[in-house]
């Protein structure tokens, strides 16, 4: 898990750059009681990470997601693994499985919003 307050690393910023992305002033935080309270939809990167949120918050099972459900491609249940200590190629993969699945993830969020 990330820590506290830091921003992006040099590697996403890098593989972000290449296609016109920026997380410029992102800071990384932990996630807090009041924003699980508050979601309207949690979504979390690996199944440990969602069974480690749904314990923690028995109310967000039902607004509780992974993101590659939202991926129409994506095999049932599959995780966006951490590039961290990669390569950047292991960055672009991740960069590329996350962009896949966010059109899905608008969608669903203006539809049901």
């Amino acid at each position: 898990a990330a820590q506290y307050g830091h921003p992006a690393s040099p590697e996403v910023l890098h593989v972000l750059a290449e296609v016109d992305a920026a997380l410029t002033n992102h800071c990384s935080r932990c996630v807090t009681d009041a924003m699980l309270r508050d979601a309207y939809a949690v979504v979390a990167m690996t199944p440990s990470q969602a069974e480690q949120l749904a314990r923690r918050s028995p109310s967000v099972q039902d607004r509780l997601f992974l993101l590659r459900a939202f991926d129409p491609d994506a095999p049932q249940a599959a995780a966006v693994d951490d590039p961290f200590c990669g390569t950047l190629d292991d960055y672009r993969r991740c960069r590329d499985i996350i962009r896949k699945a966010l059109p899905g993830l608008i969608t669903y969020l203006n539809q049901t919003a």
